[in-house]
């Protein structure tokens, strides 16, 4: 458990932590995270690095996040949630190569070189969605085809 967290379990009756997964989607994103920097470079006709290529990511559109997080103060303000953790993502895999199919597909030029894995990459992470569906409903997260569509329209 992290040290925060603790801290507000400790702290507070009613609280709600959230756990973020791989938040993506507008332009105040860091520059270096891979779907801003791979859309930035798609679109200059750059070419795009691939650190093993084989990684499987359950990316999170920004919207989707900010829409639970309103959820989450609301219910803690309607007192509907006492103590919870929810994990904040669609519980979806996603190659990190479905990034360049969807680039491709909306018709950017680039080239793409692959280097071997790094060895302090997260290769593979999936969450687990369903205390976030029974509490805030089943909504659908935006796909990472939508979403990086969004991002490609500014």
């Amino acid at each position: 458990m992290l040290e925060g967290e603790r801290i507000v379990r400790q702290l507070l009756k009613r609280h709600c932590v959230l756990r973020f997964s791989n938040v993506y989607g507008n332009a105040y994103d860091i520059p270096d995270r891979v779907i801003p920097k791979f859309v930035r470079t798609a679109q200059a006709g750059g070419e795009l690095v691939l650190e093993g290529g084989d990684q499987v990511i359950d990316f999170t559109h920004i919207d989707d996040t900010v829409s639970c997080i309103v959820k989450c103060m609301d219910m803690i303000d309607s007192k509907q949630i006492n103590e919870e953790t929810i994990n904040i993502l669609p519980g979806v895999e996603n190659r990190i190569t479905s990034i360049i199919d969807i680039l491709r597909a909306n018709g950017l030029n680039f080239t793409v070189r692959k280097n071997a894995a790094r060895t302090y990459d997260v290769q593979r992470f999936v969450g687990d969605p369903s205390t976030r569906k029974r509490i805030f409903g089943n909504d659908d997260f935006i796909s990472l085809e939508d979403g990086i569509v969004r991002m490609l329209r500014g």
